[in-house]
């Protein structure tokens, strides 16, 4: 049986990473495949560290010689030790491969915060009733789902009994909610909000309303006695997926409105293949807008979620073209007026050909400066063609390792890098950063208000670094760029092994 020190090649997360959700998998890669009979928790071994052993479940793949460890719970703000035994007691590969002492590996769950109370909420009166707005907590966990109670109270005591909601609380996801209650002229109200974040939840706060009565038609007008329409009492669409000029991942597109929907009109939502206009001319509804040219899909309401609209695809759309979302002014909600004016959103197909992950484009320029997903997908698009064009030519290419979304590891890190040192070179380039601290917006571009023109330098330059090694690759150099990798982990005997031997790439569009 002999001894690999090889036998583990990497595992995901990192050694010492952090920042690691709650709810992440474990993924170890092996360099051959292995016995299951030694994978159990007997020899991998995970656990807080300096505390309890953390019981989990996994799947073993023959066909990548990948184990996916999946915890029963990781929590919040916690270090955790995943130790992989060696010996000829250890994990073995088939063979007999084993490894001649233990690696562990250590890695930090997210570090939560809790969320603070809502800002700035803002009450209007419509007729009998009460509007609410508000806005998002100054402080909140990135990428976590916040929902807000909402009371509506005699009285500013939290504590007191409420006049509404009836029963428990009012629960939303919504930054604005029309109380669905009528309440009395002539009496001061209040309007209580709480967000709730995780295991966190804020504080109230509370505003105060006066309900004044409504004021008698103006002779002058012929008004029929009514007030005119509140413009917070119309439907609007708070969010579409995809977003404005993004990609759709899938073959649904949803639009979410601030009320629940009434009966829906006929041709509620289509999809017609032609780009976004920002404005429809008549002739446009009448030729390539019409509802004659729609793609062939169902539409319907989200069950559970009779706020949001879904249009699903027959068939899969052709890829590389844009599409558009038409939304009818005569859509209606329960309790607020019509839609008003035709609306539409873009976006587009897959391309043929798109290699990298975008959220890990985005990481690199996080607290920099923020782009748009159509503008990122436009330049890994054309990196994407690069390297396939420099890869294809080498004499180590192997066509069946490529398809439209899925290639080497290194091919997918050489466009995530040369997309982001693209992006920022673009921006220095265009002047959106002038030395100070102020926020600055161009078009699709935003640069970060506390970046500085010497801190994005010092990243184009660490960019730069760390996009040789996949540079070499690509170009076939594959024994060339590693003696002092820029990101390492230590194996066995502090010996290095190159990031790409420790990261395992999954494309979002693996999600389709």
């Amino acid at each position: 049986m002999p001894v690999n020190a090889y036998l583990v090649l990497g595992v995901v997360p990192a050694n010492n990473e952090q920042q690691v959700p709650t709810n992440a998998n474990i993924t170890i890669s092996f360099a051959k495949h292995m016995d299951v009979d030694t994978l159990h928790d007997g020899n991998i071994r995970l656990r807080k560290v300096n505390g309890d052993a953390v019981s989990y479940t996994y799947d073993y793949s023959r066909e990548n010689f990948k184990m996916i460890i999946k915890p029963s719970a990781l929590l919040p703000n916690t270090q955790y030790q995943l130790e992989i035994l060696g010996g000829t007691a250890g994990v073995k590969s088939v063979t007999g491969d084993y490894m001649s002492i233990a690696r562990t590996y250590e890695f930090s769950t997210i570090q939560l915060k809790a969320v603070s109370e809502p800002r700035n909420l803002v009450l209007s009166q419509n007729g009998k009733f009460i509007k609410a707005k508000w806005e998002i907590p100054a402080e909140v966990n990135e990428n976590e789902t916040i929902t807000y109670s909402v009371r509506a109270s005699a009285s500013s005591d939290p504590e007191a009994p409420f006049l509404w909601p009836k029963a428990t609380e009012g629960i939303t996801t919504s930054m604005e909610l029309n109380i669905p209650q009528e309440f009395e002229v002539g009496t001061n109200y209040y309007v209580m909000v709480q967000a709730k974040a995780g295991e966190f939840t804020s504080k109230w706060v509370i505003s105060q309303i006066y309900m004044e009565k409504p004021k008698d038609p103006d002779p002058g007008t012929g008004g029929g006695g009514t007030n005119p329409p509140d413009p917070f009492a119309q439907l609007q669409v708070l969010e579409v997926y995809p977003t404005e000029g993004s990609i759709l991942i899938g073959d649904t597109v949803m639009v979410v409105f601030n009320d629940s929907l009434d009966t829906l009109p006929e041709n509620a939502l289509y999809v017609v293949q032609a780009p976004h206009k920002a404005k429809l001319s008549v002739v446009d509804t009448l030729t390539t807008y019409a509802v004659s040219k729609a793609v062939p899909g169902a539409v319907s309401l989200v069950p559970d979620h009779d706020n949001i609209l879904q249009w699903k695809a027959e068939k899969e759309l052709d890829k590389e073209l844009e599409f558009s979302i038409i939304l009818s002014k005569d859509i209606k909600g329960k309790t607020v007026e019509k839609l008003g004016v035709t609306t539409m959103f873009g976006f587009r197909s897959p391309w043929k050909r798109l290699y990298g992950d975008i959220n890990r484009v985005k990481e690199r320029l996080s607290g920099f400066i923020s782009l748009s997903d159509a503008y990122i997908y436009e330049t890994m698009r054309v990196n994407t063609l690069n390297a396939y064009e420099i890869v294809s030519a080498t004499s180590s290419f192997n066509p069946s390792e490529y398809t439209e979304t899925k290639a080497p590891y290194f091919v997918h890190e050489y466009v995530n890098i040369q997309s982001a040192y693209d992006l920022l070179l673009n921006a220095i380039a265009r002047g959106s950063s002038s030395g100070k601290k102020e926020s600055v917006k161009l078009g699709q571009l935003t640069v970060d208000k506390e970046t500085d023109l010497a801190s994005m330098m010092s990243l184009l330059n660490k960019l730069k670094s760390e996009l040789k090694p996949w540079n070499d690759l690509i170009h076939g150099h594959h024994n060339r760029g590693y003696a002092k990798p820029a990101q390492v982990v230590k194996g066995e005997a502090g010996a290095p092994y190159p990031d790409y031997f420790t990261r395992e790439f999954k494309s979002d569009f693996d999600a389709k």
